[in-house]
């Protein structure tokens, strides 16, 4: 009989969409090929036959270690390598055999990279044993029923000494959101291991996987009790420190920030080259707005992603993601020259990873660099050669407002990818070209399709609006029944100014002209804000806000100002109101307007933030002005470093409007002359 060096096997069960892609991956290097099915509808068997396999029927039982025995037991390869049908093999096959032929170890690891997102960064890696001797001496088996082990005859585990990695990498991505939903693995989980705590009610690793599966069934509470029972029980194996992990991130979820900073400050010195524990306390640090430490642990991170190979590890730990967690930071703290240093690092480790490429141009933007600099360097950066490539490069200049660039990007792409097509209507309608845009929102659909979406649906009416056009009935006829009311009426006030007043008081019109008159402010389509604002009687101060929010500062404050004096201004109102004095440099008069907002809610957090901060201010101009009358007073100076430390902290909380760079421009442009302004720019 020829020697059979290596069995490849499988258990299964409907995994027709996925078992040729796993089977196709390991036809090269397997002689043998045992495929155990649990119950298959969907022609599952038939496939794997096709690729030579030897398909077993078996009753599942809730038992993976079961149904991975039955497999051990028709076997006569000398090394099993055990794969999953939503699993494929993507490097070390070539050199995978001769490996094997040489090595004296009993066990080996692959790499696994385990997908749980569509972008290339959302992944976790870690490597399992999953190649091992078949035969004498060892006899291994599986033993546990989900989650299952390789252990000896004798039911101890494989020891370290005899495990060794091996050249073979894998891709999993059987738990990506969409696949656990339709398989309904986490159900299926959830029930295998309430019987594994039927039989031992105290088993961390049963608890520790429990909680997992209600993490993936979207109940993190749960998954937060569970972890903290299973920690309490965890010994000190292999799996504890993503057990450490997984709490931290359920912790962050339900915002107990504390007790997530707590556990990792605890368990990281139990695991100190471990760079996922350090980032997530940076995250955690950062959360709580302890910048300073914060840094530290980033800091932390990276000097232990080397040596985070032996856990389980999400991609950018200690890397790209570490180095975007120090940017944000720096950029927070105004030290942008080290912010602008941080997001390169992070653009050159991962170039596709879009928030780290934004927040560097964001970044320059802010220090002072030109558009065209901009663009070269994100463009160097990127290194855009496909579709992907283009599309985020032309969202981050469309975001940036370099409204140009990104058309041009976009004329290499398929005009009808829905991402695409936004993208290029905004881009139209920033750049005063509404014909074409209009042209390209009527042709997303037919005539008697509903809109895409109701984005489309409001840039098609802002569209018709701009070209001085009521809206048409193919428009209407594309609507819901819901919908069209409400846009007859701001139809029939934008074109001809005639107001319907039962309409006015239907929140469904209130509603949908909010929107319409905050896209229109986005546009730069100001003149038709103005008239949606006239509809309802909110409307004047939802333009000054819009106007805000876009980075028109000063027709925001004539607005919101004269609102003030009619007293018909609200608390967001009067924040905008104190935020806009407040960095006019007239910090009594910004405190009095925060005051007026805590007057009606004690608790509003960023008024709170803005009055302080005003406090600190004129705290910091008396004391200078002590200073200049006692320079050496040794107490003046304490107090002015303590001041200036306080100020730079609140000033980096989120207390504040933050505009992106192209609604920064906004603040320089005279409403009547928006368009001539971008395309200057």
């Amino acid at each position: 009989m020829a020697r059979l060096l290596l069995g490849v096997h499988l258990i299964v069960r409907n995994e027709a969409d996925v078992i040729s892609r796993c089977l196709e991956s390991v036809r090269a290097i397997a002689d043998e090929l045992i495929v155990v099915d649990t119950g298959s509808a969907d022609g599952t068997p038939d496939i794997a036959r096709s690729f030579g396999a030897v398909v077993i029927s078996a009753e599942w039982e809730d038992d993976f270690a079961k149904a991975r025995n039955i497999a051990l037991a028709h076997s006569a390869a000398e090394w099993v390598l055990v794969i999953d049908a939503d699993e494929a093999v993507t490097g070390g096959a070539d050199v995978l055999r001769d490996f094997l032929q040489q090595t004296e170890a009993a066990a080996l690891t692959v790499e696994m990279e385990n997908r749980y997102g569509p972008s290339p960064w959302e992944r976790v890696i870690f490597h399992p044993v999953r190649l091992f001797r078949r035969g004498e001496p060892d006899h291994f088996r599986f033993q546990g029923r989900l989650h299952e082990q390789i252990v000896s005859a004798k039911g101890e585990g494989i020891p370290s000494s005899r495990i060794a990695p091996s050249p073979l990498r894998l891709v999993h991505d059987g738990y990506l959101p969409e696949k656990i939903k339709v398989k309904q693995k986490a159900r299926r989980n959830l029930n295998i291991l309430r019987h594994m705590l039927e039989d031992a009610t105290d088993d961390p690793f049963a608890l520790y996987h429990l909680g997992v599966s209600h993490c993936q069934l979207g109940q993190p509470e749960e998954a937060a009790r569970y972890f903290a029972e299973a920690r309490k029980l965890a010994p000190p194996a292999p799996w504890r420190p993503t057990l450490i992990c997984d709490t931290a991130k359920v912790l962050g979820q339900l915002g107990r920030w504390d007790e997530a900073i707590e556990l990792l400050q605890e368990e990281s010195a139990s695991y100190p080259d471990y760079a996922d524990l350090h980032h997530l306390l940076g995250e955690a640090l950062t959360q709580a707005g302890r910048w300073h430490e914060a840094r530290e642990a980033f800091l932390r991170a990276a000097e232990s992603a080397a040596g985070s190979g032996a856990y389980v590890t999400e991609t950018g730990m200690g890397g790209f993601r570490t180095f975007y967690g120090l940017a944000r930071l720096a950029y927070k703290l105004g030290a942008l020259e080290e912010a602008a240093g941080w997001y390169e690092k992070c653009a050159t480790l991962e170039p596709r990873f879009e928030p780290g490429l934004l927040g560097w141009a964001e970044t320059l933007d802010l220090a002072g660099i030109s558009g065209e600099e901009i663009r070269r360097r994100l463009t160097a950066a990127a290194q855009p050669g496909d579709a992907a490539g283009e599309l985020m490069l032309a969202r981050i200049f469309t975001q940036m407002g370099f409204y140009p660039e990104a058309l041009a990007l976009l004329k290499k792409l398929d005009s009808q990818q829905p991402a695409a097509k936004e993208i290029r209507r905004e881009c139209l309608m920033q750049t005063g070209q509404y014909a074409e845009a209009l042209a390209l929102t009527e042709g997303e659909g037919s005539a008697d399709e509903p809109w895409e979406t109701e984005a489309v649906a409001m840039d098609s009416a802002l569209c018709f609006w701009s070209e001085e056009l009521s809206l048409p009935y193919r428009f209407f006829r594309r609507l819901s029944p819901e919908l069209r009311p409400a846009y007859e009426a701001a139809d029939r006030y934008v074109t001809e100014e005639k107001r319907t007043e039962a309409l006015e008081r239907d929140p469904a019109v209130r509603s949908l002209v909010a929107e319409l008159l905050d896209r229109a402010v986005r546009r730069k389509l100001i003149r038709i804000a103005e008239k949606l604002a006239q509809i309802y009687a909110d409307g004047p101060e939802a333009l000054g806000l819009a106007l805000y929010r876009h980075g028109y500062v000063l027709p925001a404050a004539d607005r919101l100002l004269t609102l003030m004096k009619e007293g018909r201004l609200s608390a967001e109102g009067l924040h905008a109101l104190g935020e806009i004095v407040y960095d006019k440099g007239h910090y009594a008069q910004a405190a009095a307007l925060f005051e007026q907002v805590l007057a009606g809610d004690g608790s509003h957090f960023r008024a709170r933030i803005g009055a302080a901060l005003c406090y600190l201010r004129l705290a910091r101009e008396l004391l200078l002005e002590s200073l200049q009358k006692a320079p050496l007073h040794p107490a003046f100076h304490q107090d002015l470093k303590k001041a200036e430390t306080a100020i730079a902290l609140l000033e980096a909380t989120d207390w504040h409007t933050a505009w992106s760079a192209s609604e920064r421009r906004n603040m320089h442009a005279a409403p009547e002359d928006l368009f001539v302004h971008d395309c200057e720019r």
